[in-house]
């Protein structure tokens, strides 16, 4: 059931290597839209522009190295940068960071780019998909369900990912519509449809 692609996560470190999840995660959104998650061409910057590609990168193979974390540090570090592309560069950033295992300077990043720009939907999926990582169901449908007061051309995401979280916690009816709203805004949502058939099964 992968999800779409903070505060101190008080969480097991076992848990947090489960990159197969993550994996899953930015995965689709790389596949759904490639400005997902924030991954998106910076201005004419050559690092915040590095740091674009090595996010979606990671998106698509779920690994990155440290010379990706160093071009998106130059990126915010030493390159002139709007309050938009600055917050963008750091969720990117973040992308980077979960693909190096370091959760707790991804949320950081997150954190910073709400700071930034408070209306950019992508840092709260993004913070609802590490709490959902870290098994934080309601944490996690709470940032999905700020991310729909926003102004976002994916919401089908964010429904979904809000519905498995609420599948999580055992709150079927509330998964049930989320899903069928995800699929209404995106009628070919693969994923989605194929989660409602399941939940839709009658209990044995």
């Amino acid at each position: 059931m992968p999800i779409l692609n903070t505060v101190q996560l008080f969480i097991s470190r076992n848990l947090w290597l489960n990159r197969r999840v993550w994996g899953a995660l930015i995965a689709m959104l790389y596949a759904a839209n490639s400005h997902a998650q924030a991954i998106t061409t910076i201005s004419n910057s050559s690092d915040a522009r590095d740091c674009y590609l090595a996010a979606a990168s990671a998106a698509a193979k779920f690994s990155a190295n440290q010379e990706n974390l160093a071009t998106c540090t130059r990126a915010l570090d030493h390159e002139i940068l709007t309050r938009t592309d600055k917050a963008r560069t750091l969720i990117n950033r973040g992308i980077v960071l979960t693909a190096l295992e370091k959760y707790q300077d991804a949320l950081a990043d997150y954190n910073a780019a709400s700071v930034l720009e408070p209306d950019m939907p992508e840092a709260f999926i993004s913070r609802g998909n590490l709490w959902y990582l870290a098994e934080k169901y309601q944490r996690a449908a709470d940032e999905y369900s700020k991310s729909m007061k926003m102004d976002f051309s994916r919401m089908h995401i964010a429904f979904y990912n809000r519905g498995i979280s609420n599948e999580k916690l055992g709150n079927k009816d509330a998964a049930i519509a989320d899903i069928k709203e995800a699929l209404k805004l995106q009628p070919d949502f693969k994923q989605a449809r194929d989660r409602l058939e399941f939940l839709s099964k009658p209990a044995k």
